[in-house]
């Protein structure tokens, strides 16, 4: 039976693609451009500088010069917009709880600037739910480089087969893989079925309630 699980942030507990997208447009405002969210749901995942470089290459304006611009204007737009229409997704709050209850340690590790994931983290959640809260750090590559997770297991003080953990892209599915643990991928967020299968993690769950059978065996 696990002992502990890793959440993802984005697409996985919280909902937060009106805001990207948002954040993203108000952005662009100063190209004169805007992505869509089915768009936006693809170019974030893997940190806001890959964020920024799938904008750019989209448009095809692509210059370190607007790449400094955009993520400086994006980051700041973010920070503005993050709470406005971000929510966890339904069931989310209860199934933590009920895990935090049966001694599950929760942590979450996330591609968004390590302040905004503790702040988003603080806002939507009781924090003491998690014992670890991770964004990017500095020193620490983002996912699916397994360095983060690898430390968090250190931390926790477990070993890698009592730990799970739950995304819904194929970069957290292919983290999972590169830290050598068992990977639950969800379809409520920013990935179809079909994508995730064609990575295969041990896991895919179409209900949050399945997460709580899984690490308690209900």
């Amino acid at each position: 039976m696990y002992k502990a699980i890793i959440f993802d942030l984005d697409g996985t507990l919280l909902n937060t693609i009106d805001d990207l997208c948002d954040s993203m447009n108000a952005a662009l405002t100063y190209f004169k451009k805007s992505i869509t969210i089915d768009e936006c749901k693809y170019f974030v995942g893997s940190g806001v500088d890959k964020l920024i470089e799938r904008c750019l290459n989209h448009f095809g304006i692509n210059t370190f010069e607007n790449f400094n611009t955009l993520k400086t204007l994006y980051l700041n737009e973010y920070k503005s917009r993050q709470k406005n229409k971000t929510a966890p997704y339904p069931g989310i709050v209860d199934m933590l709880e009920k895990l935090k209850l049966n001694n599950i340690k929760l942590s979450v590790l996330s591609n968004k600037p390590d302040d905004d994931t503790k702040s988003v983290i603080n806002y939507y959640f009781d924090s003491s739910l998690f014992n670890e809260v991770w964004g990017k750090k500095e020193g620490f590559n983002v996912k699916p480089n397994p360095d983060s997770v690898l430390e968090i297991i250190k931390s926790l003080g477990i070993e890698k087969c009592e730990i799970v953990y739950c995304g819904d892209s194929d970069v957290d599915v292919q983290t999972a893989k590169n830290a050598g643990v068992d990977c639950i991928a969800v379809t409520w967020g920013f990935r179809t079925e079909a994508e995730l299968s064609e990575n295969k993690p041990k896991y895919i769950i179409n209900n949050v309630k399945e997460i709580i059978n899984i690490m308690l065996g209900e």
